[in-house]
């Protein structure tokens, strides 16, 4: 079209012919806008797909992540607080454990002892031991598939999933139990 338009004299044409040109150059114009339209909105999707893409693969990779810093799974089912702790490659303490079960709703929050709702007891996150402790304090044992979960879940709710997980020694980790059992508990043991 280009080529015929430089052939044409503007001069030598009706009132007409002028507005009919015109009109063809405006229905070229539209043309060209909607198939730049219609690549834009190609693009696009495409661009929305490898966003979801990058979405799924980062979730893959952090739950790969997860995964590699935890040790292998129970083989004995309820473990003391002690042996759940050392689930996790930056292994827990046992008290410090405690805060964090505290935290997640497994434990009663403001107990000195680490003593597990009875909800939590009934959902089979933890059982009674039968046997007391040298203070005579009843010992519990704890699921470490259910309450690592019910952990994770919790850490994801509120957006500290990361964070927990970025810890690279324990007292690292115990300093992020201790400030969660601040934020979230309210108070210090």
């Amino acid at each position: 079209m280009s080529n015929e338009l430089a052939n044409i004299n503007i001069n030598s044409l009706t009132v007409e012919q002028l507005s009919a040109l015109n009109m063809q150059i405006v229905a070229k114009i539209v043309q060209e806008a909607n198939m730049n339209a219609a690549e834009a909105l190609q693009l696009s999707k495409a661009n929305q797909i490898e966003l979801e893409q990058a979405k799924l693969e980062h979730k893959k990779q952090l739950e790969m992540e997860i995964a590699r810093h935890r040790v292998t799974e129970s083989k004995f089912g309820f473990v003391s607080l002690t042996d759940l702790g050392l689930k996790f490659q930056v292994s827990i303490g046992p008290k410090v454990f405690g805060k964090l079960l505290r935290v997640v709703g497994i434990c009663h929050p403001k107990s000195k002892q680490t003593i597990p709702f009875r909800k939590m007891i009934d959902e089979g996150f933890a059982e009674t031991d039968d046997r007391y402790d040298v203070h005579g304090k009843m010992n519990y044992r704890y699921n470490p598939e259910k309450c690592i979960k019910k952990i994770d879940r919790w850490l994801t709710d509120h957006g500290r999933l990361d964070e927990f997980y970025s810890a690279t020694n324990e007292k690292e980790r115990a300093e992020f139990i201790g400030w969660l059992y601040q934020q979230y508990v309210g108070e210090d043991e």
